[in-house]
């Protein structure tokens, strides 16, 4: 009976970990930019050998895009009171 959860299991560890990452990898490139991020730091603050990284994410640019894209939709979330709002002041505030 425990082969059922056993997936599921294994979906959860891999979301916490990509997400534990991906808030890692957000801090670094935004203290030591692209260029000064390495995978070894982004491992060492997320608490993952370097290797896990690898197997979540295979190249630092790959790394770099999902941290783009999620703030990018964080940004987007927060935009959509524009829809809503009656004009553009309201949409700001």
């Amino acid at each position: 009976m425990a082969e059922p959860t056993r997936p599921m299991r294994r979906q959860e560890i891999r979301r916490e970990n990509e997400k534990t990452i991906l808030v890692a990898a957000e801090k670094v490139f935004a203290e030591a930019g692209f260029g000064g991020a390495t995978m070894r730091l982004i491992a060492d603050l997320a608490g993952l050998p370097k290797a896990n990284l690898h197997y979540y994410f295979a190249t630092k640019e790959e790394l770099y895009r999902s941290v783009v894209q999620n703030i990018f939709e964080i940004w987007l979330q927060a935009a959509n009171c524009f829809d809503a709002a009656r004009g553009p002041i309201d949409g700001i505030s």
